[in-house]
């Protein structure tokens, strides 16, 4: 039966956007959702409403339009004194500026988010904070400093019910230990996170998790057991039209192609990666992508076109 137009309904749909983010197309409710805040002048569901918006924009990498809405929100959020809506639009545009690479900005709106998320209790928010803390200090390449974030985070993201924190968390603490180069104990902590985000039904995680024991099978030099796990990361990423982590994904199904000596499988999937991170300005996925083209080129002699791809390397990097 359909919900008569209602406040409660506006309520009911936003809260149906934002538990389900990550299974469906959430827009259609975001926009109804809308119309009802203009037909009833809700505002007091307007802050909500655009750190929401500005999540499905997040989601879909076009983070211009994520920021827009985070700093529309948090600006509302401070003319109200509504603690809660600052914190979420704190954490919401540190997650975006991480995303671009702009680790001091992300920095500061995550420990802003932090400090108002301990003084008024918010278990939730605060694991947001402490695990996106965590992965900034991982890109600046603080790895003990990011691991002691990562524990810090663990019984607070179980004591808040965080599942999608517990999942990324364990996630993180591989990735730091990966970057220490202690693989045995970085994928201890991948499997864990495959198997809660497989539990909990996180696909986006699974995603992740797939992508990260790839990567440690192909430093293991067990290739093809890679390439089978980045296919199937590959697959779940491009239905869920998450841009950053589809470019992240060919970027790894690339190298690991090359390490096999599959140069014409590398390089379709590289040059896939390279689209879709400069399409979205990721510096990172850029340089990844530019990287493996390189040694591509290098190795099957073609010396002019690994050159152009030295200097670009050399740009992002």
């Amino acid at each position: 039966m359909l919900l008569p137009d209602s406040k409660a309904k506006a309520d009911t749909l936003l809260q149906v956007a934002i538990n389900y983010r990550k299974k469906i197309d959430v827009e259609p409710f975001l926009k109804e959702v809308k119309r009802l805040m203009i037909k009833y002048k809700y505002k007091e569901i307007e802050i909500k409403l655009l750190d929401s918006y500005g999540v499905y924009k997040r989601d879909r990498s076009a983070y211009s339009e994520a920021i827009v809405l985070h700093k529309t929100a948090l600006r509302l959020a401070q003319e109200k004194n509504n603690l809660i809506g600052q914190i979420n639009s704190l954490n919401n545009l540190g997650v975006v500026f991480r995303r671009l690479d702009e680790s001091a900005l992300a920095l500061k709106y995550h420990l802003d988010a932090l400090k108002l998320a301990e003084q008024v209790g918010d278990k939730y928010s605060e694991s947001i904070a402490l695990n996106s803390i965590g992965n900034i200090h991982v890109v600046l390449g603080h790895y003990r400093e990011a691991i002691k974030y990562f524990h810090r985070c663990l019984p607070i993201a179980r004591l808040a019910k965080n599942d999608l924190g517990i999942a990324m968390n364990l996630n993180n603490i591989g990735e730091a230990y990966e970057n220490l180069l202690l693989l045995d104990s970085a994928k201890y902590y991948y499997e864990l996170s495959l198997q809660y985000n497989r539990q909990v039904n996180i696909k986006k995680g699974t995603a992740i998790g797939l992508n990260s024991i790839g990567n440690i099978l192909k430093k293991q030099g067990k290739t093809t057991e890679a390439i089978e796990l980045f296919k199937k990361g590959l697959e779940i990423n491009i239905s869920l039209q998450d841009k950053i982590y589809i470019s992240n994904n060919y970027n790894n199904l690339g190298e690991a192609y090359l390490a096999n000596k599959q140069y014409a499988e590398a390089e379709k999937a590289l040059q896939s990666g390279l689209k879709i991170a400069m399409l979205i300005y990721s510096k990172i996925e850029t340089k990844n992508s530019y990287k493996g083209l390189l040694v591509l080129n290098e190795e099957q002699h073609k010396y002019k076109m690994a050159l152009d791809c030295s200097k670009q390397y050399k740009l992002y990097a």
